[in-house]
C-alpha cells in the first residue's frame, strides 16, 4: 500500500511541476501580448483625443482611463506634435509562482510602448 502512495505522490508532483513550467511562461507571453496591445489602444485613445482638444493633459487621462479599465498604470506620457508616446505597466495574474516568490518580483508586471501619430 505504501508503494503505491508513494508513486501516486510521486505523479501528482511531476504534474504540479508540469502545470507550473507551463502555466506560468504562458501567462507571462500572454500578458506581455495584452500590454502591447493595450499600450497601442491607448496611444491611439489618445492621439484622438489630443486631436480632438488640443490639450495634452486631457489626452493623457483618456490614455490613463483606458489603460486603468484592465488594471495597468501609464508609466511615461510624452507628446511631440502630432506623435503620441505611451508606456505602460500591466500586472501578470493567475500565475503559480510569479508574484509568490521574491527573486520573480521582476515578472510580476510586463511594461510595453507604443505610439501613434497623424498620417499626412
Amino acid at each position: 500500500m505504501s508503494e503505491v502512495f508513494r508513486v501516486l505522490v510521486i505523479a501528482l508532483l511531476v504534474i504540479v511541476l508540469v502545470a507550473i513550467a507551463f502555466n506560468d511562461p504562458g501567462r507571462y507571453y500572454q500578458a506581455r501580448l495584452e500590454a502591447q496591445r493595450l499600450a497601442q489602444d491607448s496611444a491611439d485613445t489618445a492621439l484622438s483625443v489630443l486631436l480632438q482638444t488640443s490639450n495634452a493633459a486631457v489626452a493623457r487621462d483618456a490614455a490613463q482611463r483606458t489603460v486603468a479599465a484592465r488594471g495597468g498604470t501609464v508609466q511615461s506620457f510624452e507628446v511631440a506634435g502630432k506623435l503620441v508616446r505611451v508606456t505602460i505597466s500591466l500586472p501578470v495574474s493567475n500565475t503559480f509562482l510569479i508574484g509568490r516568490l521574491k527573486p520573480l518580483d521582476l515578472y510580476r508586471y510586463v511594461t510595453a510602448s507604443a505610439e501613434a501619430s497623424q498620417k499626412q
